[in-house]
């Protein structure tokens, strides 16, 4: 249309779609929703990806990237600098989307004493597992029981 090669704008006879219906709102569980789940689930090996989850609302990808590095024990907090999705069944890391999603989470004394002690399980498992650990899980946080990123859904 600019360098006048079409007599109409073929975009002016095409309809937009309806909107899509919103879904229900979300709702955050309240904090005896969300005793009673982390209750149920202590006996599970992710219970201390669930407990940070609850304690600092980072989304799924952004909690399987975390790695140790992002941990500051000392001050309490996570930082949230990558989050990993699988594009074609390969894992790719990226960077938040906004420099607001480059945060710091403060944690509570709960999701501090669990990270601790998930940190001690996770390098003695690294320990006994000796050459079966691997390298592409290294440093993460959230890995499977053999050092491998975890890939929800597989």
């Amino acid at each position: 249309m600019r360098w006048a090669l079409l007599a109409t704008n073929p975009a002016e006879r095409v309809k937009p779609s309806r909107a899509a219906p919103r879904p229900e709102a979300l709702r955050a569980l309240s904090p005896e929703e969300a005793r009673r789940f982390l209750e149920a689930a202590r006996e599970y090996d992710y219970y201390p990806l669930f407990v940070l989850a609850l304690a600092t609302a980072m989304r799924l990808g952004e909690l399987l990237g975390l790695k140790w590095e992002d941990v500051d024990f000392e001050a309490g907090v996570v930082y949230v600098r990558r989050s990993v999705y699988r594009v074609r069944g390969e894992w790719v890391e990226g960077e938040p989307k906004s420099a607001a999603g480059r945060r710091k989470a403060i944690l509570l004394p709960l999701a501090l004493s669990v990270l601790k002690e998930h940190r001690v399980a996770q390098l003695e498992a690294r320990l006994k597992a000796e050459a079966d650990w691997a390298a592409e899980g290294a440093g993460l946080v959230f890995a499977t029981a053999t050092g491998r990123p975890i890939c929800p859904g597989a």
